[in-house]
């Protein structure tokens, strides 16, 4: 299952904490404030437990959203290509 996280955090610190945590559970930015990924159930968990903590300003939005591998394998990415095997967690590097 992959996950999509998106998030319009008005505070910077709240905003880079979010930005770190993604990436702690090993999610991969995709652009600014998306990061998509596969992450642990547990860490998934977690991360939602903690999520209302990085939200301060009412306008403040974040979404976590499940994707399963078979409506990953039909999107699809136009543009600058993302390295598909970064984000199925079997690559080491991923370059924009």
């Amino acid at each position: 299952m992959f996950t999509w996280i998106l998030y319009d955090i008005t505070d910077n610190k709240m905003r880079a904490a979010v930005s770190k945590q993604c990436k702690h559970i090993g999610l991969h930015r995709v652009q600014k404030s998306v990061f998509l990924g596969k992450a642990s159930q547990r860490k998934l968990l977690e991360f939602e437990k903690e999520a209302p903590n990085f939200l301060h300003d009412p306008d403040d939005k974040l979404f976590i959203v499940p994707m399963s591998d078979d409506n990953y394998k039909k999107m699809k990415k136009l543009g600058l290509q993302v390295k598909s095997e970064r984000l199925r967690g079997t690559a080491h590097t991923l370059f924009f």
